[in-house]
């Protein structure tokens, strides 16, 4: 498991390494979605983006 911090600091250091400021969006495109757990998959099913952010910021630890 990739702790918050590690995943805060790969993403830094391939900033870093390529200069590429779009390296997140790149990096989280390659990434299947079933790996971002049961949160993820609620919010993908939400009928508006609002309800989604809601649903992630009421229950930040669902799925953990």
């Amino acid at each position: 498991m990739v702790t918050h911090a590690q995943e805060i600091a790969l993403f830094a250091n391939a900033l870093e390494a390529t200069g590429n400021t779009a390296i997140g969006l790149h990096i989280g495109d390659a990434i299947p979605v079933t790996s971002y757990g049961l949160r993820t998959h609620a919010m993908l099913v939400c009928p508006t983006l609002g309800d989604a952010l809601r649903l992630g910021f009421e229950h930040p630890l669902l799925g953990k």
